[in-house]
């Protein structure tokens, strides 16, 4: 019996029985939120306007992987490193090296979605009519990938509850605009791009400012 107790006081006490405790409510929350926001629109659009939110969901995902260049696999492994070595500076030059880099992937992809949003649109959409999309799904995208590299900064410092609270955060300002904007897709996603970005900036700002 003191064995089991002895068990669950080092698992109370485990930082990594904490770490998995709320990346599971983290991922929990995603879903439920995830799902809320696929039922609410499935119930208030039409089949052609949901289709086309699926659509734009999956090219904003691969264009945001596009933006990222795997840089949010990448961080958190070589920040970490750095960091085990005592290296901040080396931490620092890798976080603000990445992002110039997807400063400058993203602008070349929104630029092409852009002044190809003709030919893409017929290929993604597979007819003509829909190039009206491509403007928004591009700077979406961006937002996309901005919050992802949000993720794998908090994933390279080890700061799981920031990881896990800031996806919480993107969830509820994803489902939260759809309740009153979900009549109209195109302002849907500026605004989404608009928040987003706003959410995303301020973390990296003031941990551009810590990194120093």
């Amino acid at each position: 019996m003191s064995g089991l107790k002895e068990i669950f006081s080092k698992a109370k006490n485990s930082k990594f029985i904490k770490d998995l405790l709320i990346t599971v409510i983290g991922q929990l929350a995603v879903l439920l939120v995830t799902f809320g926001l696929n039922k609410l629109l499935s119930n208030t659009v039409t089949i052609a306007e949901f289709g086309i939110y699926n659509v734009i969901k999956k090219v904003s995902a691969v264009a945001g992987y596009i933006m990222l260049i795997a840089l949010g696999i990448a961080l958190p492994k070589y920040i970490p490193e750095c960091r085990e070595r005592k290296d901040e500076k080396g931490a620092a030059y890798y976080f603000v090296a990445a992002l110039l880099i997807i400063g400058f992937m993203s602008v070349l992809t929104i630029s092409l979605m852009v002044i190809f949003q003709t030919p893409l649109s017929k290929l993604f959409f597979g007819e003509d009519g829909f190039a009206k999309y491509m403007l928004p799904t591009a700077f979406y995208s961006f937002a996309v990938a901005l919050t992802t590299y949000v993720y794998s900064y908090y994933r390279s410092v080890e700061r799981y509850y920031a990881y896990n609270i800031s996806q919480i955060i993107v969830q509820v300002l994803t489902f939260l605009p759809a309740i009153f904007l979900y009549f109209d897709l195109i302002i849907l996603l500026w605004v989404w791009t608009a928040v987003f970005s706003v959410f995303s900036l301020t973390v990296l700002l003031k941990a551009f400012l810590k990194l120093k």
